[in-house]
């Protein structure tokens, strides 16, 4: 059992390298690919280009993008090393769940994190998402030794440290860092002396915000930092559109599912023993516990919680789920216990069956449109098969009396839909996307300019307007101005060689797209290249 615990991880962490130059590319990757070439060619975020993310991200790859060049091995080279955090923070999940809960449930955490939709599908995607995950869960580390031996000023310092940077990966971040820190707080054993938790705390906060002041000073050295002050915290804060949160959770409630049960009943039991009296004899267990349900309750209360917010804390949900784990398969298997997991098994067949009839109903417009591609109705077979295997193990295992078998085998079972979303992932392409990039930069010359809406085929090129990307969450931030007569002064002083015609720059006013359609024509939507003055005075 334990080999095959080690495998899971092996396994999915050598399928996500071997994808990461041919897997499909997601719409934000491109936007933060293009602003890391603008970066590597020396220009400023904020200041000389629209962002709203943290800088982090875009410095990282800057080293990167000059030895590379800006073109499509800059997304292979950058997927490596996002895999490489990715890896790195599979190891601190082991050694935070060793530390808490012992060498088993060091095993079984970082295979819990590995089968979720949440890490397979984006884990390797550019995004700032993913490194802050990384120094996220080794501040959680460093808060574990906090709260297990207080007065370690350093460690608190240098988990501050980590927490804010994260922070200047993504803002989002600072959701999980709040929750982390009101976790220690609640969990911290006393000091005994008084005022020494305000100490720490300040110790804590000062760690948060000296890679901040560090950043705002840079940013004030090249004349930037009233635009990055607006663009990363002022413009968010005022941001208009709002997610209903259950179109992120649900996706990862229904493949994740025994991730969140497992996280989920640690969570219950710990708020039970606060009720009952009872506090734990693990301060750590209780920080992570708390810090867990404080991430969850943030995810519902911000404003765009999208399924990577789940990456940046999942880490710490799969300690408690491992942990939680372990306990229930600890121990001799009676009557009772095969009952319970027989009947789990059962439970899980129906909804995990149900799921997969729903999912290759849909065909090419259902959730496996990629797998369905390949495998047709095939691949549905293929998972009835894969789960009747694992529900004949898990009979097996209790009529052998091996209870932590059993119990791993119907884990397994209930990670059945994330298994073909996780294939489904593994199928998706980006030959189309590739293609379509390669011919804009053949009819854009690099010294010319493109106009995109979030199509991403402009990536390795510039870009006409400030706001380089524009969907309904840039448009949001803009001022009616900024999206009509500033955008059309722009078109026509330097007019792009290229539009990249999608959904979102329909939405844009009137005025605009007549001047976009009377000056341009399609080659291959949703590119559309620039008349040439005898072709627009025939029309």
């Amino acid at each position: 059992m334990k080999n095959a615990l080690v495998l899971v991880p092996l396994v999915v962490c050598a399928v996500l390298l071997a994808r990461t130059s041919s897997r499909g590319v997601d719409p934000d990757e491109w936007e933060h690919l293009h602003a890391a070439c603008y970066v590597a060619q020396g220009q400023t975020p904020y200041r000389d280009f629209f962002e709203h993310h943290g800088p982090a991200l875009y410095y990282l790859l800057q080293p990167l993008g000059r030895w590379v060049g800006s073109d499509l091995p800059f997304l292979a080279w950058s997927r490596m090393l996002m895999w490489l955090f990715a890896v790195g923070t599979l190891v601190l999940v082991g050694r935070l769940t060793h530390r808490v809960a012992g060498p088993t449930a060091a095993l079984v955490a970082p295979a819990l994190l590995c089968a979720t939709t949440v890490f397979f599908w984006k884990s390797i995607e550019i995004r700032p998402d993913v490194p802050a995950m990384f120094f996220l869960t080794a501040a959680a580390c460093l808060l574990v030794r906090v709260v297990e031996r207080p007065r370690r000023a350093a460690w608190l310092f240098a988990s501050g440290v980590l927490l804010g940077l994260a922070g200047l990966f993504t803002q989002k971040a600072l959701i999980v860092a709040a929750a982390m820190m009101v976790a220690w707080g609640v969990r911290r054993r006393p000091a005994g002396r008084r005022g020494a938790m305000a100490l720490e705390l300040l110790v804590l906060i000062l760690g948060m915000a000296m890679p901040w002041l560090m950043v705002l000073g840079w940013f004030g050295h090249v004349g930037g930092a009233a635009a990055f002050w607006e663009s990363v915290i002022a413009r968010l804060w005022r941001w208009p559109v709002r997610e209903n949160p259950w179109t992120a959770l649900r996706p990862t409630l229904t493949a994740d599912l025994p991730l969140w049960f497992f996280a989920a009943t640690a969570v219950v039991a710990m708020v039970w023993g606060w009720f009952g009296g009872r506090r734990s004899n693990s301060p750590a267990r209780e920080f992570l516990a708390t810090a867990v349900a404080l991430c969850f309750l943030g995810g519902l209360a911000a404003h765009a919680a999208y399924l990577q917010y789940y990456l940046l804390w999942f880490p710490l949900a799969a300690v408690l789920a491992g942990d939680q784990l372990v306990r229930w398969a600890d121990g001799p298997m009676d009557r009772t216990v095969a009952r319970a997991i027989l009947g789990t098994t059962a439970v899980l067949i129906v909804v995990e069956t149900a799921l997969a009839v729903h999912a290759f109903h849909g065909g090419p417009r259902g959730a496996l449109p990629h797998w369905f591609a390949r495998a047709g109705g095939a691949g549905f077979q293929i998972s009835m098969v894969v789960m009747l295997a694992l529900a004949i193990a898990v009979v097996v295992g209790c009529r052998r009396g091996r209870r932590a078998a059993a119990m791993f085998c119907a884990v397994a079972l209930g990670f059945g839909y994330a298994g073909l979303r996780d294939a489904d992932a593994v199928c998706w392409s980006n030959h189309e996307q590739r293609a379509a990039i390669a011919m804009v930069n053949r009819l854009v010359a690099p010294d010319e300019t493109v106009l995109d809406g979030f199509t991403g085929l402009g990536v390795f090129r510039r870009h006409a307007y400030y706001y380089w990307w524009l969907n309904r969450y840039s448009l949001a931030l803009m001022t009616p101005d900024q999206r009509e007569r500033n955008l059309l002064d722009c078109l026509k002083n330097t007019p792009p060689k290229v539009v990249c015609f999608d959904e979102n720059l329909a939405t844009l006013p009137d005025p605009v797209l007549q001047w976009i359609r009377a000056h341009y024509e399609p080659v291959t939507p949703p590119i559309y290249l620039r008349k040439t003055p005898t072709r627009s005075s025939s029309h």
